[in-house]
């Protein structure tokens, strides 16, 4: 039961990060399995123009890309037969340098692959760049550590494109299709860029408003396994709802339920850090003290952040970044704000 009073006290606690330019707007979804409250505050942007948010706006996601589309495309691939965890990348990829990393290595980040690296700027295209990023070297030695990296979900995001023909395509009629998520996909197109949150002042782009903020996913075209799509608290929390019901969304059984036990399985409990497929696991109660220790939650750097339990999710999608990507004020709050949230949920 999603509790009122609750959640008005979680809208107050929004507005006044908004008061104090911890971002311009926000819009959320609180998640049951039979319930959702979904509210957005606040700005689109606040320059040149100050804008207020359109009704259903459109969010940047960034990183949640890796959670919500390229491991759901991976988990559809492993149900339908065409790889597993231990498949090694080279084996679909020839072109890929390291012979023994796996398709769990790069879901864990654990591959020893580099974090980031701005290919955009010494790439002609984006063919070199996936070259770039295929050839990249080690920086520690695999299964060691997690090291949390863009470049090994833009790898399984080239397995998902070799396998399936398109990316894009695979995740939109497997996935956002069959969830009704009619706002959720790459590369929004001019028709919606007015219901887009704006994001950060770039040179040589100006306000970037309804294009890919990150600058490897704006060079290869908008598309890639560890950043570009575009979504609205409404469409994921169709997402978050499936992920409660264990697959099921209305009466389609979209994911199989094992799919899901993938997620909130902790893969590197010896390591440095608690990761599922693609997800960090609340071990610790490390994002929020209301949650169990199995909830599983990511981040995004535009300023969104999605967190599941058993019983709840939560969605919050800022853009932090607009105009610059210098506000870090949102990542001490991330805790409570998700506290809030938990505690307007009651079974």
């Amino acid at each position: 039961m999603i509790l009122q009073h609750r959640i008005d006290l979680l809208d107050d606690y929004l507005k006044d990060c908004i008061d104090k330019r911890v971002f311009p707007g926000v819009s959320y979804a609180v998640v049951t399995k039979d319930e959702s409250h979904i509210n957005s505050l606040g700005f689109s942007q606040i320059m040149p123009d100050k804008l207020p948010l359109e009704p259903n706006p459109i969010y940047d996601i960034a990183s949640l890309t890796k959670v919500v589309g390229t491991v759901s495309g991976i988990l559809f691939l492993m149900e339908d037969g065409k790889v597993s965890l231990s498949t090694k990348i080279k084996d679909i990829i020839p072109e890929f340098k390291h012979d023994d990393i796996t398709i769990l290595n790069l879901l864990t980040h654990t591959s020893g692959l580099p974090s980031l690296k701005k290919y955009y700027e010494e790439c002609k295209d984006k063919y070199e760049l996936i070259h770039q990023v295929c050839n990249a070297d080690l920086v520690y030695a695999t299964g060691s550590k997690v090291e949390y990296s863009d470049l090994g979900f833009m790898v399984l995001g080239f397995v998902i494109e070799k396998i399936t023909g398109s990316l894009e395509k695979f995740i939109k009629e497997r996935l956002f299709v069959p969830l009704g998520m009619k706002d959720t996909g790459f590369n929004p197109g001019e028709e919606k860029i007015k219901r887009c949150a704006a994001t950060e002042k770039k040179e040589g782009r100006g306000i970037v408003k309804g294009k890919v903020h990150d600058g490897n996913a704006y060079f290869m075209g908008g598309i890639s396994g560890h950043a570009g799509l575009f979504s609205t608290a409404e469409d994921l929390s169709h997402f978050v709802k499936t992920i409660i019901r264990n697959g099921f969304y209305e009466e389609k059984n979209v994911l199989n339920y094992k799919s899901i036990r993938l997620m909130t399985h902790s893969f590197t409990e010896n390591l440095n850090e608690s990761r599922g497929m693609g997800w960090q696991i609340n071990r610790g109660f490390s994002y929020c003290d209301l949650a169990s220790e199995n909830a599983i939650y990511h981040t995004g750097f535009t300023g969104t952040s999605i967190l599941i339990d058993k019983d709840f999710g939560f969605v919050l999608l800022t853009n932090r970044v607009h105009p610059d990507r210098n506000n870090m004020k949102l990542i001490g709050l991330r805790k409570m704000i998700n506290n809030l949230a938990s505690a307007a949920v009651s079974v």
